[in-house]
């Protein structure tokens, strides 16, 4: 009995941090722009996304672009985008987006998509 209650309780609390986490993304504009890149991620309602990254011009620097889409699928703590060794996670701190980006650079430029990326203030 103790054992059985054990796992309804386990159920139930594994069943409310699911709730914190939709299988949806949210849809919109964000902006992970800093003091180097300026980043915009779009995400639509179909669940794809686009992805655009654009260095900030100082002297003497090459200025260099990035750019992806794709769809996002949901895993366990947000959402995620594969292919052909082009791997990104994302996942909600508060209101905004987390973005994680490895093995990229050749499919969408040699630029940091990682980063923090907050609701686009709208207008």
């Amino acid at each position: 009995m103790k054992t059985l209650l054990l796992l309804l309780a386990l159920g139930a609390t594994a069943a409310a941090h699911a709730l914190d986490i939709p299988n949806y993304p949210p849809t919109g504009v964000f902006e992970g722009s800093d003091r180097r890149f300026t980043r915009t991620l779009t995400i639509y309602e179909d669940y794809t996304f686009s992805l655009e990254v654009t260095m900030k011009d100082k002297p003497g620097s090459h200025l260099r672009n990035g750019s992806g889409a794709g769809a996002l699928t949901f895993v366990p703590g947000g959402w995620a985008y594969h292919e052909e060794g082009c791997h990104m996670e994302m996942a909600r701190a508060g209101e905004n987006l987390t973005l994680r980006v490895a093995g990229c650079a050749i499919a969408w430029g040699d630029v940091m998509f990682d980063g923090v990326y907050k609701p686009k203030a709208r207008r």
